[in-house]
């Protein structure tokens, strides 16, 4: 059995009320749970909120959990608010593998999330981290001034020939009950990284990047309607074809 968490806390430093906020003509928190009712690997989709709007938002294809004061406050970690929802109910603690999904990185889909899931699976891996991959000249600050953290500037390489480093997106974790049961951490053991697009690596955290963000997904949704439109008109031909 599969569950996933989605963390959507009403509260933010930078954005008021960031999870409910319009983000390409959806409330930020929807896409994450649209793409989770995509997925045809996830058995229960739980989404955890200390405000009733965003658990309003839920419908019918999600659970929902109040998160305690505790679970909500600024200094809680996301690893208190897995635990909290895992022990909330008698099902949660019984699932094989945990997804956790956090609404600040909305560039995801339901396809991507069953990838991460077998890819879990085929690795033999105790826990995954989606990733973006980047070719950046990286420096380094120290006690004795600055140094290049990823190339000899002597010898400038190409952008393209330097061994790439992996960033965090936010988008995907995913580890067994095992490795959960022994740690209590979203990470560890042997760690499988989920490669996805560059505008994945986009996350959420001030106005310019909500507004980012939603100009990446207006263009998703723009591509993925004449996606639509053309299967409609050749399924169209087709069935007249057959008529």
């Amino acid at each position: 059995m599969i569950v996933a968490i989605i963390p959507a806390r009403i509260g933010s430093k930078e954005i008021n009320q960031k999870n409910i906020r319009n983000v390409a003509g959806k409330p930020l928190v929807r896409w994450t749970l649209d793409a989770v009712a995509d997925s045809r690997l996830i058995d229960i989709s739980v989404l955890t909120s200390d405000d009733g709007r965003v658990l309003s938002l839920a419908g019918t294809k999600h659970t929902t959990h109040k998160r305690s004061a505790g679970a909500s406050s600024d200094t809680a970690s996301l690893e208190d608010v897995v635990k909290e929802v895992i022990d909330s109910d008698k099902i949660f603690s019984q699932a094989d593998v945990y997804l956790l999904l956090q609404p600040t990185s909305p560039v995801r889909t339901g396809e991507q999330i069953d990838a991460a899931i077998s890819q879990l699976r085929h690795d033999g891996a105790d826990s995954l981290v989606s990733v973006v991959r980047t070719h950046s000249f990286l420096w380094s600050k120290t006690h004795s001034g600055v140094v290049p953290k990823s190339y000899d500037y002597k010898t400038r390489p190409r952008r393209q020939e330097l061994v790439p480093d992996y960033e965090e997106n936010g988008s995907i974790y995913a580890f067994t009950k095992k490795h959960w049961d022994e740690t209590q951490c979203r990470l560890g053991g042997k760690i499988s990284l989920f490669e996805m697009p560059e505008e994945s690596g986009m996350q959420i955290d001030s106005h310019l990047d909500m507004y980012l963000v939603g100009k990446i997904l207006e263009r998703k949704e723009q591509r993925l309607g004449k996606w639509r439109e053309e299967w409609k008109r050749i399924s169209d031909k087709l069935a007249q074809g057959v008529s």
